[in-house]
C-alpha cells in the first residue's frame, strides 16, 4: 500500500471514497465497507501523527498488525491537552477548537484542516436532516448560546451557524452575548413567530437551558408557548455547570417553559475531539409513526462500544455499563478511534450516556506523555 501522506492520489482518493460512503443509500452499504475506510484512516494517521503512532506503538498496534477496526487503539481524549494530534505534512489548520479546561488542567486543542472542516459540515448537514429536522421543514433557529464571533474556539457554535445556514428562516439569531443570555430578545423572537405562526427551533447546551430556567423562576418570567412544530434540543449534559436534575425532571421543567412536550425535545452528544455529532432518535421515530427509544444514533459513519474501564478495553457485551470508545470517520485529521470520560451502555437500537467516570473507572481514559513520545533510537 502507498504512503498516503507522500501519495497524493491515494489521499484523493480516500477522500472520495469516504464522501461516497457516508451519502450513498442504504442498500448501497457492503458490510466491508466501513472497516476498509477505518483501516485507511488509520494507516495514513500513524504515518502523519507522530504522537497516535507513538500511542499505538506503546499498545503493540503498527501498520501490518491491525485488520479490523475494533482492533484500533481507542486514543483517550486527555491526550489532546498533551500532545498535538494533527495531521502534520498535509493541509495546514483552519480553525482550531478548544476543549473544556479547569483549574486543573489545560485545555486541549483540536486542529481542523478543510477537508476536516469540509468532512464535518456534511456530517452536520446529514445528521441534522435525518435525526433533528426530519420533516424537512425550516424554523427560525434560535441558539441559547454564543455565536463564533462571541466564541470563536466552541466548535458548539460552528456547529449552530451551520445549522442556521441549512435550515434555519432569515429571522434566526444566536441569544447569548458576553454578558449572558438575552431574555428580552428570546421572548420577542417567540412573540414574532407565533404572530407568523412559524415554527421554532430553540437549541443550545443542556446546562444553559437549567440557568435559563432558574433565570425566569427567579425574576417571575413567563413565555409564550412555542408555534406549532417547534422543537428544542439540548447539547451534552449539565453536571457539574449547574444544578443537576434527572432527566425526566429536565424534560418536564423545560417544557413547561415553552409548551413542548417531550416528544418535541431531543438531546445531542457532541465533542470537540469528534467531527460528527449523535442524537437520539427521538424526533425521526416519531415523524415516521413510530415509538421513540430514545436512544443515542450511530450515523453510519461512526460506531461505539462500551469497553471495561481496565486496561484491556475489553468490550462489553449489551446491557453492561463501562467507558464509551467512539470511532467516527469524519475525524479526518486526528484519531478516528477515541476514549471518552462518558459512562453508557449499549441497547437494542442504540446507546445511553449515563454520567461521567470518576475514581478507578477514570483510569481508563487517562494517557500518560511517555505513550506520546516516539521511541528513541
Amino acid at each position: 500500500m502507498a504512503d498516503l501522506l507522500t501519495d497524493a492520489r491515494a489521499l484523493m482518493r480516500l477522500e472520495r471514497d469516504l464522501r461516497d460512503f457516508m451519502t450513498c443509500g442504504d442498500e448501497e452499504v457492503d458490510a466491508g465497507w466501513f472497516n476498509d475506510l477505518a483501516l485507511r484512516l488509520y494507516r495514513w494517521h500513524l504515518e502523519a501523527i507522530p504522537a497516535y503512532a507513538a500511542f499505538c506503538a506503546h499498545r503493540g498496534a503498527h501498520r501490518d498488525n491491525i485488520s479490523d477496526w475494533t482492533a484500533i487503539p481507542p486514543l483517550p481524549v486527555t491526550a489532546f491537552k498533551q500532545a498535538s494530534l494533527f495531521c502534520h505534512g498535509h493541509e495546514r489548520a483552519a480553525i482550531t477548537f478548544k476543549t473544556s479546561g479547569s483549574t486543573a488542567s489545560k485545555a486541549g486543542e483540536v486542529h481542523y484542516d478543510r477537508t476536516s472542516l469540509e468532512m464535518m459540515d456534511l456530517s452536520i448537514e446529514l445528521n441534522a436532516r435525518r435525526w433533528l429536522f426530519p420533516d424537512d421543514r425550516r424554523r427560525r433557529i434560535l441558539a441559547l448560546a454564543p455565536s463564533r464571533e462571541t466564541a470563536p474556539h466552541m466548535i458548539m457554535a460552528y456547529g449552530l451557524h451551520k445549522l442556521m445556514d441549512l435550515f434555519g428562516t432569515p429571522e434566526s439569531a444566536f441569544l447569548v452575548g458576553p454578558q449572558g443570555p438575552d431574555v428580552s430578545a428570546l421572548i420577542r423572537h417567540v412573540e414574532e413567530a407565533r404572530a407568523l405562526n412559524q415554527p421554532v427551533a430553540l437549541v443550545g447546551s443542556s446546562f444553559g437551558y437549567v440557568n435559563l430556567a432558574d433565570g425566569f423562576a427567579a425574576k417571575g418570567l413567563k413565555i409564550p408557548p412555542l408555534p406549532e412544530h417547534s422543537l428544542l434540543m439540548d447539547a451534552g449534559g449539565y453536571k457539574g455547570r449547574s444544578r443537576e436534575l434527572p432527566l425526566e425532571e429536565f424534560r418536564a421543567l423545560i417544557g413547561n417553559i415553552f409548551g413542548l412536550t417531550e416528544d418535541a425535545m431531543v438531546n445531542l452528544l457532541g465533542m470537540t475531539e469528534l467531527s460528527s455529532q449523535f442524537y437520539d432518535d427521538t424526533l425521526s421515530a416519531i415523524q415516521q409513526g413510530k415509538t421513540p427509544l430514545r436512544l443515542k444514533q450511530n450515523p453510519r459513519w461512526t460506531r461505539t462500544r462500551i469497553v471495561d474501564p481496565d486496561d484491556t478495553l475489553r468490550e462489553l457485551p449489551l446491557g453492561e455499563r463501562g467507558l464509551m470508545v467512539h470511532v467516527d470517520l469524519t475525524n479526518w485529521a486526528h484519531p478516528i478511534s477515541l476514549v471518552t470520560d462518558d459512562i453508557g451502555v449499549r441497547e437494542f437500537g442504540g446507546f445511553r450516556i449515563l454520567g461521567r467516570a470518576a475514581g478507578a473507572e477514570s483510569r481508563g481514559c487517562s494517557v500518560t506523555l511517555e505513550e506520546l513520545a516516539p521511541a528513541k533510537d
